[in-house]
């Protein structure tokens, strides 16, 4: 289990994110939800530890997160941005296999997991000798992906990995990502602002506001028991114009 315990960051005086306290439970899919500003993509790199919480501190499995436990964790965890963040310098299969090659997987088994991953995001294996920037977007997303779930990970963490495509191609990867993560046995947490992609990739929603939980539960829950007036307008709007949200 993860357990968030008081998490906090502070920009300025006016920007706050927590403190939040928050539990997912092992194989959960959840998002989290909300309009730009609001802190979800700074609550999911506090938790992998790309942005320090000024308060708080993170669990997992009960033990507690921190610069000792931090470098084997992120073994542990795929992540995928908004970008791909792929490095351009390397063609898509370097990319893919960095970490393998790093924990110093043999060749044999780093080929056979680059062919199980070319089935599973459905990308040509062609395709792997080619650099980022020779990919369309859906297809450099699905390098991310495979590079994200080489190790097999125990956590997987979307950070809003399909606001980039165009409309086509992001309900295409929507459909195939949310019969991957069905598959996965991995406690999977996604960043979205989109209420449709969200339901398509997780069970359970946390919908944030201004660095703070407005509300948790299923979409069918928040939608039948809005906790404000705030989480009924941004499902009422699909989240489209929530960013006028006071």
């Amino acid at each position: 289990m993860i357990a968030l315990r008081g998490l906090l960051r502070r920009y300025e005086a006016s920007s706050t994110i927590g403190p939040i306290d928050l539990e997912i439970a092992d194989g959960a899919r959840i998002a989290l939800l909300g309009p730009s500003g609001c802190g979800k993509s700074t609550l999911l790199r506090m938790l992998i530890g790309l942005v320090t919480p000024d308060g708080g501190h993170i669990e997992i499995g009960g033990e507690r997160l921190d610069a000792r436990t931090l470098p084997a964790f992120r073994r542990r965890v795929g992540y995928v941005t908004q970008d791909g963040a792929l490095w351009p310098h390397m063609t898509c299969e370097e990319n893919v296999v960095l970490w393998p090659r790093e924990v110093g997987w043999e060749k044999s088994r780093i080929a056979t997991r680059v062919a199980e991953l070319c089935a599973m995001t459905r990308l040509p294996p062609t395709l792997l000798a080619r650099y980022p920037f020779q990919l369309s977007g859906g297809q450099r997303q699905r390098v991310a992906l495979m590079r994200a779930l080489a190790l097999g990970p125990e956590l997987l963490l979307l950070d809003e990995p399909l606001a980039a495509l165009d409309p086509l191609t992001r309900v295409e990867l929507q459909l195939e990502l949310a019969t991957l993560v069905q598959a996965l046995s991995a406690t999977i947490v996604l960043v979205s602002h989109d209420v449709q992609e969200a339901s398509r990739l997780a069970d359970e929603m946390v919908l944030m506001r201004d660095g703070h939980i407005e509300q948790r539960g299923s979409l069918e829950r928040l939608r039948a028991a809005p906790a404000s007036d705030f989480v009924r307008r941004f499902l009422a709007t699909d989240g489209a114009h929530s960013a006028v949200a006071t």
